[in-house]
């Protein structure tokens, strides 16, 4: 198809399918519900080209723009109805592409190994918060896709109202088929997702080493009055012996007059008590 530019230093050394079309928005199709999805719509023309070809099926192209040589995507073929040398596409494909309606595309046939691990990242955490079920979601939206290129950013829509961006952050190549396989599905944490923040709890006091008990035990020790030696005028032996360390002023008190009553008692026993007129009797005549 002549479209007025040199193409050939874009084109891949024997291609099966190679054209160059002029890029339209689905919302300018005449079913604009076709968003969800990567499937794209082709001429006529083209279809009675690639009947012609041994391509293999599922129908998947390369798609590469001439504004950033370097950004590549991907995509399946939905029908054979648009304008010729003209293709539709989903929006959010296009802004991928970073392409605007009526800039050129160049479709070329690709052949993908299938899908074992796809990995995908919410933009917001809204979508985990307002579908009841994030993963059955995923797989009924993503069976509406031919393949997945990495890189990209595909949009779901949810209850005809809602739509949810989502990054493709791993496939196990650049660009994967979707079609007639059983992957793995993860998510990752949202883009928006913040941290929370930490709450402090207070740790339990450790065990003081022994200096610092020892250092402790010396400056929560009393002072006691009246706690030196003690020693008696008449030479008797001091209360000392039985005095326990730290007994306070009264227990000491306390303790003399219980030893004196204890002194007085015991000495009464071998003491002589006088008794008047106990002599024997004497007559005097």
């Amino acid at each position: 198809m002549a479209t007025g530019w040199d193409l050939d230093y874009r084109y891949e050394p024997n291609p099966l399918f190679q054209q160059t079309f002029v890029c339209l928005p689905f919302s300018k199709y005449k079913s604009p519900h076709l968003q969800t999805g990567d499937k794209i719509v082709m001429p006529p023309s083209s279809l009675q080209q690639i009947i012609n070809l041994p391509l293999r099926y599922p129908l998947t192209f390369k798609i590469q723009t001439f504004r950033t040589s370097d950004k590549v995507s991907h995509c399946g073929v939905l029908e054979f109805e648009a304008e010729e040398g003209h293709v539709y596409m989903p929006d959010w494909m296009m802004d991928n592409l970073k392409i605007s309606e009526g800039d050129h595309v160049v479709l070329r046939d690709a052949s993908l190994p299938k899908a074992c691990v796809i990995k995908l990242q919410p933009h917001t955490t809204l979508f985990c918060t307002r579908v009841p079920d994030p993963r059955g979601f995923l797989e009924s939206k993503l069976s509406a896709f031919t393949c997945l290129s990495r890189g990209d950013t595909i949009m779901l829509e949810y209850d005809g109202k809602e739509f949810y961006y989502f990054d493709v952050v791993w496939v196990g190549a650049d660009a994967v088929c979707l079609v007639d396989t059983d992957c793995d599905l993860d998510l990752e944490t949202p883009l928006d997702y913040v941290e929370p923040k930490p709450v402090l709890v207070p740790t339990p006091k450790s065990e003081l080493p022994a200096v610092e008990k020892e250092r402790v035990k010396e400056n929560n020790k009393v002072f006691v009055a009246f706690m030196g030696k003690g020693r008696r005028l008449d030479g008797m032996p001091t209360l000392e012996a039985d005095v326990v360390e730290g007994m306070s002023r009264l227990e000491l008190v306390n303790e003399g007059m219980k030893r004196k009553r204890d002194e007085d008692n015991g000495g009464n026993k071998n003491k002589l008590i006088f008794k008047a007129f106990t002599g024997r009797a004497r007559l005097l005549g």
